[in-house]
Formats: structure tokens, C-alpha cells, sequence
């Protein structure tokens, strides 16, 4: 589900004038706990944007998403 949020969230910020700057990444790695991988990533879409004084690239997440579909079906367990 997360990969057709992520397709979704790019379709939508193409389509969106002031927002195509931003793409979105699947699990891309925590920068603050090695090993762990972020469910959504946003990063700017090839190019350079500062906010607040810091540098964002295509490679720096903007903010990391967590993404769980609640309430967990009851035919399935949490992994």
C-alpha cells in the first residue's frame, strides 16, 4: 500500500503547480537510526531547495513519513 501512496503522492505533486518540485521515495534509509528504513520519503525532484538556512537536495529527506494502515485486518498479523 505504501508503494501506490508513494505513485499517488508523484502523480499528484506533477499535476500541481508549485509542488512539482517534490518527489516522493519507498524506504528510503534513516539518516538518525542506521538500519532502519523510512516507509515514505519526500525529497526535492532533481534539484537544490533551502529552507530555513539548510541545504535540500534530491537525496536529503524534507520529513520522514511513517505509514501504517490501521485498524490491521483481522485475517493478517502484524509483521
Amino acid at each position: 500500500m505504501t508503494s501506490r501512496l508513494c505513485a499517488h503522492m508523484n502523480s499528484a505533486t506533477r499535476k500541481s503547480g508549485g509542488w512539482d518540485i517534490l518527489q516522493f521515495r519507498v524506504e528510503g534509509p534513516d539518516e538518525l537510526i542506521g538500519g532502519r528504513k523510512l516507509d515514505l520519503v519526500p525529497t526535492p525532484s532533481a534539484a537544490t531547495i533551502w529552507i530555513d538556512g539548510r541545504e535540500y537536495t534530491q537525496y536529503t529527506p524534507l520529513i520522514p513519513i511513517e505509514s501504517k494502515r490501521l485498524p490491521i485486518p483481522a485475517d493478517r498479523t502484524r509483521d
